[in-house]
């Protein structure tokens, strides 16, 4: 997978943080990230989610999964320079193709875990899911824990892309689920195609601009 241009110092400052999490933070690439959170695993739950929109693709589901991956797989995977977040700063489309190769390494697990829950028709429904392009991959996300400096690295084209949304610093302010993350299937219409909600449409170039989407 290559990679265009990792972040520097300048643009994503981890000084301020603890020197126990800078120390890990810097320095590893994204496949070895992901090679370390894969060894620590645990799905928690899986469900099939329906479409709510009134539209052509009424009817549409997705799979959704809770995944354990542990505190320090989470906290690499946000905001080390070459996290997942990482991967969307340096261009949208390495964003996606991190996401995707993530994914392949969960899907394994996934799959275990559906299979004991779900009959064969659902099997098939999750597998194709996960499986298309606009399948994602988050960190849970806490809305009621006070934003402090020290808690997250400073990316500056995120500080200063802010005033263009007037989003309030959401990059900064949601923080992550100490140790879970999230995997989203795309949506598949009634038909079993993939579909992408409006507000989705520009999600890889927000998270590279923004810091979220």
């Amino acid at each position: 997978m290559p990679i265009i241009d990792v972040p520097g110092l300048d643009e994503w400052d981890t000084s301020r943080l603890e020197p126990s999490r800078t120390a890990y933070l810097e320095g590893k690439a994204f496949e070895e990230i992901v090679g370390g959170l894969i060894c620590g695993v645990t799905v928690l739950k899986s469900k099939i989610c329906k479409w709510e929109g009134r539209d052509c693709n009424e009817g549409g589901k997705r799979a959704e999964f809770v995944v354990a991956v542990g505190s320090v797989a989470v906290d690499l995977l946000h905001n080390s320079r070459d996290g997942l977040r990482g991967r969307f700063w340096q261009a949208p489309y390495l964003g996606d193709a991190a996401t995707r190769h993530l994914i392949d390494m969960l899907k394994p697990k996934l799959l275990e875990y559906a299979h004991r829950k779900w009959d064969a028709e659902r099997l098939g429904e999750i597998e194709r899911s996960i499986s298309q392009a606009t399948a994602k991959v988050w960190i849970r996300e806490r809305s009621e824990i006070e934003s402090k400096p020290d808690m997250h690295p400073e990316v500056r084209r995120w500080r200063e892309n802010e005033p263009e949304i007037n989003d309030g610093g959401m990059w900064r302010h949601w923080w992550p689920d100490l140790a879970e993350i999230e995997v989203k299937g795309a949506w598949l219409s009634p038909a079993g195609l993939q579909f992408v909600p409006k507000i989705k449409w520009c999600r890889a170039c927000q998270i590279s601009q923004f810091g979220f989407s």
